[in-house]
């Protein structure tokens, strides 16, 4: 879930905002040991553990990210580290090549709902309402992600899918298409650790395929739900979740990170060129767009999401995939319940 706000006061520490590490949410009498701090300074890719705002938490610097932190959990705190840097990697990946000037990005990640809460009401002001409705997990926000602890795994699902809005708004020229960045945003969520390394591989999301398989099931019976191509590269989130109904938004997050996977996998790849050029000339700002348009989808802020679905990315899908639409689309339902053929759901 990707929540963007302009305006918005950061006083919690976004250093690409200018703001410096100030007020935290809150007391505790929580203080990290010197035998924790030794640990967490020696795993790899920690650079340096200082505290943050005295004995409230801890702030963990790597190659690229700054982590504010009240986290307890000593195995998490160590694992967090490598876990970041690890998905850096892989969104890098994605775009197949790798960043000449990486920036620092900030994230923070508390050890309760509470201080979440106390957080988030802190920094958002009279938007806070919409923010309380996040039943769990993150969110990012003028540059930064906030967490919370949701258990070990769970939350480093979540702060790879948030992350990588993070990333892209970090280093993309132009705001991506919901579909896009939504879709890709999901590719992440699936990792195994594995002699030390964590490995992505996004045909393990086991969450995104049952809700994949729950929208076919919905489909063949008559009850609608599956969304086709066209309707996907033209809504936006907000447009699925304000009809309140559980399985057809989580129709439409299983089917954009379905249609990622079929743009990058179909046909033995057949179409992931296309797909990387995209990705790569809207990084650079070199989509085939006018001026105005560019102008537009540089401010990326929450304002260009409706215009650009609606006004552009059908235009942009149709001027990478050069192809039949009808085609396309028999290929993509047909993808679909290839990745879902041996799901089996709980009755």
């Amino acid at each position: 879930m990707c929540l963007i706000l302009t305006g918005a006061v950061l006083t919690g520490g976004c250093r690409q905002s200018g703001s410096d590490v100030s007020a935290a949410p809150g007391k505790s009498d929580w203080a990290i040991s010197e035998t924790s701090r030794r640990r967490l300074i020696s795993q790899p890719r920690v650079l340096s553990v200082e505290r943050w705002n005295g004995d409230f938490g801890i702030v963990v610097s790597t190659d690229h990210y700054r982590v504010f932190t009240t986290e307890t959990d000593p195995l998490f705190l160590e694992r967090l580290p490598v876990f970041l840097e690890a998905v850096h990697g892989a969104y890098q990946d994605m775009l197949g090549y790798r960043l000449k000037n990486p920036k620092t990005l900030d994230i923070y990640h508390f050890a309760s709902r509470e201080q979440w809460e106390d957080f988030t009401e802190q920094i958002t002001g009279s938007s806070w309402p919409v923010y309380k409705n996040i039943n769990r997990g993150a969110y990012y926000l003028n540059g930064i992600c906030v967490s919370y602890n949701i258990g070990r795994t769970e939350t480093l699902s979540v702060l790879a899918h948030e992350g990588w809005h993070q990333f892209s708004r970090t280093y993309f020229e132009y705001a991506l298409p919901s579909w896009l960045d939504e879709g890709l945003a999901m590719q992440f969520e699936s990792f195994e650790f594995e002699n030390g390394r964590y490995i992505f591989n996004p045909s393990r999301n086991i969450n995104r395929l049952a809700a994949l398989k729950i929208s076919l099931q919905n489909y063949y019976r008559g009850r609608g739900g599956f969304f086709t191509i066209g309707e996907l590269i033209s809504l936006n989130p907000a447009q699925v979740i304000i009809h309140k109904n559980q399985q057809l938004t989580g129709s439409y997050y299983a089917s954009v990170y379905a249609l990622v996977r079929f743009l990058r996998e179909h046909d033995f790849g057949r179409y992931r060129k296309d797909f990387t050029d995209m990705l790569n000339d809207g990084m650079l700002g070199k989509w085939p767009i006018d001026d105005n348009a560019a102008e537009t989808l540089s401010n990326k802020d929450g304002s260009v999401s409706s215009q650009w679905n609606s006004e552009f990315a059908g235009k942009l899908f149709e001027r990478y995939f050069d192809i039949d639409g009808e085609k396309l689309s028999v290929d993509y339902f047909n993808f679909c319940n290839g990745l879902t053929a041996n799901i089996r759901l709980s009755r």
